[in-house]
């Protein structure tokens, strides 16, 4: 074999472990603890949301007030839309938060009170 021929496949081998390793990192699944309980951060107090839709760009889920739940996720930067609705299921108010699953921790728990008390306003 020549050099360029040794060159050209070792730059391909390269070439597809950056890509597995690029696949594993940005496909892998997650399970995400939702929680739509009374939670305390840094001294301020979030009261649970009565009922709402959180949507993660699937199908979108009714989280009553005290619900915990587990959500299967995609990816290391999620997008989470909080729909807060009222009792007929009319939506009263929208909001949109993006984050890290490294902003939730090693236990991937998440407030679903204080992701909507941060969220932005669609």
């Amino acid at each position: 074999m020549t050099i360029k021929r040794i060159s050209i496949n070792a730059a391909l081998l390269l070439l597809l472990v950056l890509t597995i390793v690029w696949c594993f990192k940005t496909g892998k699944a997650y399970n995400v603890i939702l929680e739509n309980i009374p939670t305390s951060v840094e001294g301020l107090e979030y009261q649970p949301i009565e009922a709402a839709y959180i949507n993660f760009g699937k199908d979108p889920i009714l989280m009553l007030e005290g619900d915990v739940i587990v959500e299967r996720v995609v990816g290391k930067e999620l997008t989470l839309q909080i729909d807060v609705v009222d009792d007929d299921d009319k939506v009263l108010e929208s909001r949109v938060a993006s984050f890290t699953l490294d902003e939730l921790g090693d236990d991937l728990r998440m407030s679903i009170p204080v992701f909507y008390a941060r969220a932005e306003k669609k």
